[in-house]
């Protein structure tokens, strides 16, 4: 049982301490990577969690949404090519 608690504050913790990370993955936020970067070297002190934690709850603008949009739109465009593609050869295949 001590095992198992130690184990399950250990996951807790990590995840209090990704906490920004996690939010601005979420959300889908424009800079992920800087906040992941400054969360993981500077995280250890309270000004780096706290700093990388606001920014990653701050608003994104609306020039940003539409940067995501537009890479969504791209990705699925590129998906539903491949699965064109897939299903091509896998008619050639059967036939």
């Amino acid at each position: 049982m001590g095992i198992f608690l130690i184990v399950l504050l250990a996951v807790f913790l990590l995840a209090l301490y990704f906490l920004p990370t996690i939010v601005a993955s979420n959300r889908s936020h424009p800079n992920q990577m800087p906040i992941f970067v400054i969360n993981l070297f500077l995280g250890w002190t309270l000004l780096g969690w706290v700093i990388s934690l606001a920014w990653s709850c701050a608003r994104i603008s609306d020039e940003g949404m539409a940067n995501i949009n537009e890479a969504l739109r791209k990705q699925s465009e590129k998906i539903e090519k491949l699965q064109a593609t897939y299903l091509e050869q896998k008619q050639k295949l059967e036939a």
